[in-house]
């Protein structure tokens, strides 16, 4: 299965908030071991675009030039056993 997530920061990402559209790509089974007893598994990779930012709030230290871009992924990976009596 495959997703695609629409960022809703649009106008001015921050630091706090790096973010960009991404793919959503997932798989997962489930094995019936015994009639009360199932396991489930589940992998999902997250990757986005590489979001950059190029903020100038003024020249102090407390309100300084960020300029850069963010690498963007994350892997989750689940498990489960469920017996049912």
């Amino acid at each position: 299965m495959e997703a695609f997530d629409q960022t809703p920061v649009t106008d001015y990402p921050t630091p706090r908030l790096p973010d960009s559209d991404r793919w959503w790509l997932a798989i997962g089974g489930q094995y019936k071991h015994s009639p009360n007893l199932t396991f489930d598994a589940g992998f999902v990779y997250i990757f986005a675009d590489s979001p950059s930012i190029n903020r100038n709030e003024g020249n102090t230290p407390r309100y300084g030039l960020i300029n850069g871009s963010y690498d963007v992924s994350t892997t989750i990976l689940s498990f489960q056993g469920t017996y049912t009596f």
